[in-house]
Order: structure tokens, then sequence, then C-alpha cells
């Protein structure tokens, strides 16, 4: 019989990441099953079952095992009514980074290693690295994937039975191994967007969670510009379409307790850029980072790394101020802290200044 290094789960998604990921470790000698997520019960928006019929193909092309599991009931208790309830106090959370540290990397983690893991491998851009008999998380070699921000919540048990194979890679050479497997996965788009409202209207969707709070569109000078319907489909730095203006308008500032947007009607207006958040819900990967040095700093997944320094920090809140302006930072989001290609952890931001 054939003498394996060890055995991992793979988080099979469906698509092209966690695809080759599958094949990577297999490739290196690895047993390998897949494991598919089933967060969600109302399939017909989510695509989760035509990405469970890719998962599946996927397995059989490599000739591994894939169970389906389904931890529905813990993904709407621990991220969805949180998001809910950071939608409906004002804020614009991010689902992804809880679904990583409250479900993947604990529900799917344990039910990987009672079934005979010793590792979860996922298809995220990351890399692990051991220093010092700790676990660092660093950025991947592919700096435009980097997915860091996403895990930043991982703690030292759960990143010591991680994997993350791609960290080598680039998306093309990924998709070029993932022609190998199944030419149809290499061609499917890189998902985007939060997963259970699919195709849908984020506002379409979140009305049938949350009462409609209406309300008025003021610019800064107080005049009134316009109605909205409700006050949970609008973030920091959205373009508003608002009925009878021809120009577009940028929200600027929600006040929730006045039931007033603030817009304006320039998307590089000087309101709309800031260097100040002020940060809570930390988690810290390896070491406590120190108040007065240089880091850098993103504030949402898609903008790059900005020198930022520490000005204040406790056990349970950070001041941190970003050295360039910063384009609409926004409570509910997270803010994470990298100390060069190292992802030191970070919180959520819970106001601005």
């Amino acid at each position: 019989s054939m003498k394996y290094k060890a055995t991992v789960a793979v988080a099979m998604s469906g698509g092209v990441d966690s695809a080759v990921s599958a094949l990577l470790l297999k490739n290196a000698g690895y047993k390998v099953f897949g494991v598919f997520m089933k967060n969600w019960e109302d399939d017909d928006q989510c695509n989760s079952r035509e990405d469970f019929i890719d998962a599946v193909s996927v397995a059989e092309t490599l000739k591994i095992d894939i169970f389906q599991v389904n931890f529905s009931k813990d993904y709407k208790k621990k991220v969805f009514d949180n998001f809910l309830l950071s939608l409906s106090s004002g804020n614009t959370p991010n689902p992804d980074v809880f679904c990583n540290s409250e479900i993947k990397f604990n529900n799917l983690l344990n039910y990987s290693l009672e079934n005979g893991a010793d590792f979860l491998a996922t298809g995220h851009y990351a890399r692990k690295e051991k220093r010092n008999n700790k676990f660092n998380l660093e950025c991947p070699e592919d700096l435009i994937k980097d997915q860091t921000y996403f895990l930043y919540r991982l703690n030292q048990e759960q990143l010591s039975k991680s994997f993350f194979p791609l960290y080598k890679f680039n998306k093309n050479q990924v998709r070029k191994l993932a022609n190998e497997i199944n030419i149809e996965i290499a061609k499917k788009k890189d998902s985007v967007g939060i997963c259970f409202i699919g195709k849908r209207k984020f506002s379409a969707f979140i009305d049938n969670y949350l009462e409609k709070e209406p309300g008025d569109f003021i610019d800064l000078d107080g005049n009134l510009i316009g109605q909205y319907s409700s006050i949970h489909n609008y973030t920091i730095g959205q373009k508003a379409s608002i009925p009878g203006k021809k120009t577009s308008w940028y929200v600027v500032e929600k006040n929730k307790s006045e039931k007033k947007i603030l817009v304006v009607n320039n998307r590089n207006h000087k309101s709309l850029y800031k260097r100040k958040v002020f940060v809570k819900d930390l988690n810290w990967i390896n070491e406590i980072p120190k108040k007065e040095l240089v880091y850098t700093g993103k504030a949402r997944y898609n903008q790059l790394q900005s020198p930022c320094v520490i000005s204040k920090i406790t056990d349970k809140h950070v001041e941190l101020n970003f050295a360039t302006d910063q384009y609409a930072l926004t409570s509910g989001q997270s803010a994470v802290i990298y100390d060069s290609h190292n992802c030191l952890g970070g919180g959520i931001i819970y106001d601005v200044e």
C-alpha cells in the first residue's frame, strides 16, 4: 500500500482555486479527500447545487472521495445574524471574514479532523510560515490575489491545521493547471460578492430580512437632494442614483438616528477621504503590534496596503492612522495590519475620523 505524507481534506467549492489545491496536494503525495460546505438553505439563488455538481466532477477526475456537509444552522447563527445586526445598526459588514473564522476553520476543520484528516486545505491565496514554533499568516507570491485580508481572524490552533497550496501561484498558472483537470472548471469565473445573495440585487435580498428604513439624501450644505427607500442599501463611497438628478452622487456619511444620508456629487470630494479608524473585536495572529511603529494596513479587500501607525492600543481597541488619505473608510469593514508580508491581524472598524 502507498505511504502518504499526511491526509488532507480540501474545502472544495466547485471553483478553480479549490480544484487546483486538491490536484497539487495529490501530486505532492498526500492522501486527499474533498469536503463541500452547504451553508445556505435557499438553493435557488445561491448556485450551491451547480457548484456541488462541479466539485463532484473534479473529485471524480482526481479519483478522490468528496463529502457534502451542511452547516447552514450554524452559518445562520454565527455569520448571517451578525451580518444583519451590523447592517441594521448602520454598518457595512464583511461576512466572508466571519465565514472563515467561525465556519470554515471551525465547523469544517473539526469535521475534517474527525474524519481522518491531519489538515484542512483551502484555495485561498495566502501563505503559512512557522517561525519560533508559532505560525504566521503571510502574503502569497501573487499580491494581486492576496486573500490574507479574509483570514486575519484565524488563531494559532486553526493555522496549525491549515494548508494553503496556492501560495506560490498566480491566477493564470492556476487556470492552466485547472485545464488539465477539467476544461469547464478552468473557464469558471471567480465568484465575487456575497455568496448567499447570489445574482440577486442586494436591496431585493435585504428587504426580505430587514424592515425598510426610508429617509433623506442631504448634501453637505444641508439641502434635501432626494429620498431613499432604505438606509441598509447604501454604504460609504457608493454611487447613489437619485431620482430626477442627472449627476452622480456619492454617499459620504450615514446618520441612522436622524435618518439622513449625506451625499456629495463628486467622487473625488475631500470628504470621502479620511485617515483615521477606530477598531474593535481585535484578533492578533502571532504577536501584538506596537504603538508608533510604521506598518501597512488595508481597510477593504480590494485596496493596496497603505502605510499606517497605531496611535493607541489596548486589549479591546486600536486607533489606527493612515499616512495618506483612504477612500471610503467604513464602519463594519475590517482593518487589517501588516508588517511587510506578515499579516498581524486586525479588527472591525467602529468609527472613522
